[in-house]
């Protein structure tokens, strides 16, 4: 028999791989946009299988036909199928974006790290450069640079990366310098432990949810910049289905053929939208002030 007095045993506490799964379900937003994403990402994925027609194929007995069940986001002005170019734009997009922030989460990382770890003038001209990046306006500094190496699609990714190349290296200065303070980092280096062996065993690992949720909200922006070049003609060139051209060819028949403009509009929302709301998310799950277990 179990005494009267006996303190009754503490509940067994969830495993972190089970809370870490209650606490992404239980996240309206993350789970929002997890699943927008997703949508998205087969789409890309299956564009061949999903899409109705060959996004460059032209039907000009059908130009400028608005939604109907043959074409249920009507035809551009050459009769090309809206919904076939969304939908394989949807793929250029996600390209673009994962190419372009990859650049920067590497440069910016690598500098980032630099910065920390050399201190000293290093850190001051690391982060001064960094600084300058950050003075000018977004548009103009990739127009420049696009203006020094040419106007293409891979020009474009690699502009985007770099004008994004500060804001990683910002946060990975901040959040290296915080894990540099712990107890933890001096044991290790008052034992002797390499510089590389203090970034990867220590410094990497400890920083990946500022990363992570960086890398999300900068996708988003991602998208929204090579839709702003495509418009202006400095991104994906015809007949590429990306949304931001979509956008300018349709600018001139708007008041005749408006969905030419509304559907890739509404595409550029909701994946901007998904990406934000994953962003949010991973910030509110992966603070390691909110939530706590009691």
């Amino acid at each position: 028999m179990t005494p009267i007095n006996a303190t009754p045993a503490a509940p067994p506490r969830l495993s972190d791989r089970r809370r870490f799964l209650r606490k992404y379900l239980q996240n309206r937003s993350l789970m929002v946009g997890t699943v927008i994403l997703l949508i998205m990402a087969l789409c890309a994925l299956l564009a061949p299988w999903l899409a109705p027609y060959d996004p460059a194929e032209q039907y000009t007995d059908y130009a400028l036909q608005g939604p109907s069940p043959q074409f249920p986001l009507g035809t551009d002005m050459f009769g090309r199928d809206q919904l076939s170019r969304i939908i394989y734009g949807t793929r250029l997009s996600f390209v673009v974006s994962s190419v372009s922030v990859g650049i920067a989460l590497v440069l910016g990382t690598l500098l980032g790290l630099i910065a920390v770890t050399a201190r000293g003038w290093v850190d001051n001209v690391i982060m001064r450069v960094m600084d300058v990046l950050f003075a000018f306006p977004f548009l103009l500094l990739v127009i420049a640079i696009m203006a020094a190496f040419g106007t293409s699609l891979t020009n474009a990714m690699i502009a985007i990366g770099i004008v994004y190349t500060p804001s990683f290296a910002r946060v990975t200065r901040a959040a290296a310098l915080n894990v540099m303070e712990q107890l933890y980092i001096e044991a290790s280096h008052s034992l002797g432990a390499s510089r590389s062996r203090l970034i990867f065993r220590h410094i990497l690992p400890n920083i990946q949810g500022p990363l992570i949720i960086q890398t999300t909200l900068s996708l988003a922006f991602a998208i929204l910049a090579e839709a702003a070049l495509s418009f202006l003609g400095l991104g994906a060139q015809p007949p590429a289905p990306s949304w931001g051209l979509m956008l300018n060819e349709g600018r001139d028949f708007f008041n005749m053929a408006d969905w030419l403009a509304i559907f890739p509009g509404l595409a550029i929302t909701v994946a901007v939208l998904g990406f934000n709301l994953l962003g949010d998310g991973l910030r509110d799950l992966l603070d390691p002030r909110s939530h706590r277990e009691n």
